[in-house]
C-alpha cells in the first residue's frame, strides 16, 4: 500500500472516529437535557486537564523509534503510562471536591471521583497500536479508531436514554476508555510488556514536556470558556445557571465538530504530504494548496453555522435549549477562523518549528482574558463566542506574521491566512444579520449560487488561482497534485 493512501485511510479513520465523538455528544444531550448537561460539560474541563498530564506524545515518541523499535522502548514507556496513569487518577480525586464546588456542582461529587478510573484504565493501553501505521497496516489503525468511538457512541446513547442524567457521561466515558484499552491489545504490532530503561524513560520525558506544554495551552484555551462560565456565579456572582453552561456546552460541540475533522485530515494527510517536498518551489506551492483547502472549508462552514446550523442543533437537542442559532453562528465562525490556524501549524510542522505551534496556543490562551468582562458583567453567552472570534483572529494574524517572519509566508496577498479570516468572519456576519430577514435556507442557497458565481468568475479573470483550486481537488482526489508551480518563492 502506498505512504499516500496509508495516510488517507488513516485520516478518515480518525476523522470518522471524531464525527462519532461529536454525534453522540449532541444526542446525549438531547436525552438528558440543558442542566444534566451543564454537569457533563463540568466533567470534561477536568478529566481534559488531568488527560494533558497523559500521553505527552509517546504516540509519536513511539512512531519515530522506527516500524519495529526494540522491546525496550514500548516496555518502558508502558510502564511510564501505568504510572502516570496512577498519578492523573490521584490529581482527579484531590481536584474533584475544590472543583465541583468551584462549578456548583456538588451533587455530582460522586461522578468527579469515578472519572479517576479514566486515566488508570489509559495507563493500560498497548503502545504496539502505534506502530500500526508505520508497519502499513492502515486499516488497523484506522479500525481502532473506528472501533472504540463507534461503541462508545452506542453506549453512550443507550445509557443516557436508560438514566436521563449526568451519569450517562460518566459510564459511557469509562466504558469508551476500556473498550479503547481492549482494541489498542487486540490491534497491537506486538505484545504488551512491563519494562523499565533509564535512557529510554530520560529521553520520552524529554521529548515530552514540550508537547505537555503545548497540550495543556490547548487545553486551556478550548475549554477556558466553559470554566469561566461555570465558575462566574461563585467568582462574579453572575446570574448563569448550568443550564446555560449546558447550552453553551452543546453549541460548542456542535460547532467544534468540522474542526476536529479537519484536524483529522490535516495531521494524517496534508501534513505528510507537505514535508514529503524539499524543493523550495514545490513548497510553497503545497502551502498555498493547503491554504485554499482550509479557506474555503472555513468559508463553506461559516456561512452553514451561521445561517441553519443552530436551528437544525435546536430541533436535534429540543426545545429545552432555547435558540441556539446566534450562539452557534458565533461559536462557528471562531472555529471557521481557528480551521485557518491550522494551515500555519501544518506550515510550522512541516519546517520543524513545533514553537510556533506552541506560541499560537499561548496567544490564543492570553485572549481569553477577552471573556471575562463578558462573565463577570453577566452578559448573554453569545458574547462568549464573539470574545472568541476576536481571539481566533489575533492569534491567526500573530502565528501568520511569525511564519512570515521566518520565511513560511505565502508570497502574495490572496494567499494570506489572516485576510481569508476576516472573510470569514464577515460571512458568517452577513449570514447572522440577514437570516432572520430572509431565512436560513434561502441565505444558504443564495450563497451557494453567488459562490458559484465567483468560481466562474475566477476561472474566467484569474486563471492562475482557479488553477490552484483545481490542484487542490487533485490532492483531495489523488492526493498527487503535480502541475508545475504557479510562481517562485518570493515573488510578491
Amino acid at each position: 500500500m502506498s505512504v499516500r493512501r496509508n495516510a488517507r485511510i488513516v485520516a478518515l479513520g480518525g476523522a470518522f472516529a471524531q464525527l462519532a465523538f461529536g454525534l453522540r455528544g449532541i444526542v446525549v444531550a438531547r436525552l438528558i437535557g440543558p442542566e444534566n448537561m451543564g454537569t457533563v460539560a463540568a466533567f470534561f474541563v477536568l478529566l481534559a486537564v488531568v488527560d494533558a498530564f497523559g500521553p505527552l506524545g509517546v504516540d509519536a515518541f513511539v512512531a519515530q523509534r522506527g516500524p519495529m523499535p526494540p522491546s525496550g522502548v514500548l516496555r518502558t514507556t508502558h510502564a511510564i503510562a501505568v504510572v502516570r496513569g496512577l498519578v492523573g487518577a490521584l490529581l482527579l480525586l484531590a481536584a474533584a471536591l475544590p472543583f465541583a464546588r468551584s462549578m456548583e456542582t456538588t451533587e455530582a461529587l460522586a461522578g468527579f471521583l469515578t472519572l479517576a478510573l479514566v486515566p488508570v484504565l489509559r495507563g493500560f493501553i498497548s503502545h504496539g497500536v502505534y506502530l500500526q501505521p508505520r508497519l502499513a497496516r492502515a486499516r488497523a489503525a484506522a479500525a481502532q479508531q473506528l472501533w472504540s468511538q463507534g461503541i462508545g457512541f452506542l453506549l453512550g446513547v443507550a445509557i443516557a436514554w436508560w438514566t436521563g442524567n449526568w451519569w450517562a457521561a460518566v459510564a459511557f466515558m469509562v466504558g469508551q476508555t476500556l473498550v479503547q484499552v481492549a482494541v489498542s491489545h487486540l490491534y497491537a504490532a506486538v505484545p504488551w510488556r512491563l519494562g523499565f530503561d533509564a535512557g529510554v524513560a530520560r529521553a520520552s520525558l524529554a521529548f515530552g514536556w514540550p508537547l505537555f506544554l503545548s497540550a495543556l495551552a490547548v487545553v486551556v484555551s478550548r475549554q477556558g470558556d466553559r470554566l469561566l462560565l461555570g465558575m462566574a456565579p461563585g467568582w462574579f456572582g453572575a446570574s448563569y445557571d448550568k443550564a446555560e453552561l449546558g447550552r453553551y456546552a452543546v453549541a460548542a460541540t456542535a460547532a467544534f465538530l468540522p474542526l476536529q475533522v479537519s484536524r483529522q485530515l490535516m495531521r494524517n494527510a496534508f501534513l505528510p504530504w507537505m514535508i514529503a517536498e524539499v524543493e523550495a518551489a514545490e513548497v510553497l506551492r503545497r502551502r498555498r494548496i493547503t491554504l485554499i483547502c482550509c479557506g474555503l472549508a472555513a468559508l463553506a462552514f461559516a456561512a452553514f453555522a451561521a445561517s441553519v446550523a443552530g436551528g437544525l442543533l435546536g430541533l436535534v437537542v429540543g426545545p429545552g435549549f432555547g435558540d441556539l442559532t446566534l450562539l452557534v453562528a458565533a461559536l462557528g465562525a471562531a472555529q471557521a477562523v481557528q480551521l485557518l490556524r491550522l494551515h500555519a501549524e501544518a506550515v510550522a510542522l512541516a519546517a520543524g518549528v513545533t514553537a510556533e505551534v506552541m506560541i499560537g496556543e499561548a496567544v490564543r490562551l492570553l485572549c481569553l482574558m477577552l471573556a471575562l468582562p463578558v462573565v463577570m458583567l453577566g452578559w448573554r453567552i453569545e458574547w462568549l463566542g464573539v470574545a472568541a472570534i476576536a481571539g481566533e483572529l489575533i492569534a491567526a494574524a500573530v502565528s501568520e506574521a511569525r511564519l512570515n517572519r521566518r520565511g513560511l509566508g505565502n508570497g502574495r496577498a490572496r494567499y494570506s491566512a489572516t485576510l481569508w479570516a476576516l472573510g470569514v468572519v464577515v460571512v458568517a456576519g452577513g449570514c447572522a444579520l440577514l437570516g432572520p430577514r430572509w431565512g436560513g435556507w434561502v441565505l444558504l442557497l443564495a450563497g451557494t449560487g453567488a459562490a458559484a458565481l465567483g468560481a466562474l468568475a475566477v476561472r474566467r479573470w484569474q486563471p492562475e488561482f482557479w488553477a490552484q483550486i483545481l490542484r487542490f481537488v487533485d490532492l483531495v482526489r489523488r492526493g498527487r497534485p503535480d502541475a508545475p508551480p504557479e510562481d517562485q518563492p518570493g515573488q510578491a
